[in-house]
């Protein structure tokens, strides 16, 4: 399933870039979360909340954007700690949720990454 989707990043990517592009990989293995990212047309940035990163994902049809920073075409900002976003009920600060509600449900649920087994984590 990943196979389906293109990505592109920077020449000369930071660290969170890199890690966020790998998450998305294998992710997208799983059938009904390509479905979800295939459902997302734009791009939207994650900030960190404790320190200085940030990056924002573009998704356009099969092509899946990933550059440090935030960059104006995003239609929501996501303030989080990224160490704890996975955590249960774990709350992230949105900036244009009001705008955007239905691309904030999809991006939601493009980020909630679904549990990897012990094969996918041994590959």
């Amino acid at each position: 399933m990943a196979s389906e989707f293109i990505f592109e990043i920077e020449d000369n990517p930071v660290p969170i870039v890199l890690i966020f592009k790998k998450m998305l990989e294998n992710a997208l293995s799983n059938r009904d979360h390509a479905q979800t990212a295939r459902a997302i047309d734009g791009s939207f940035s994650l900030v960190s909340s404790t320190d200085p990163q940030s990056l924002t994902i573009t998704v356009d049809g099969s092509t899946i954007r990933l550059k440090h920073g935030v960059s104006k075409q995003s239609k929501i900002i996501i303030r989080l700690d990224f160490a704890r976003m996975s955590e249960p009920g774990y709350k992230p600060r949105i900036t244009g949720l009001f705008k955007h509600p239905l691309f904030a449900y999809k991006v939601g649920k493009f980020l909630s990454f679904p549990p990897s087994n012990w094969a996918d984590n041994a590959k």
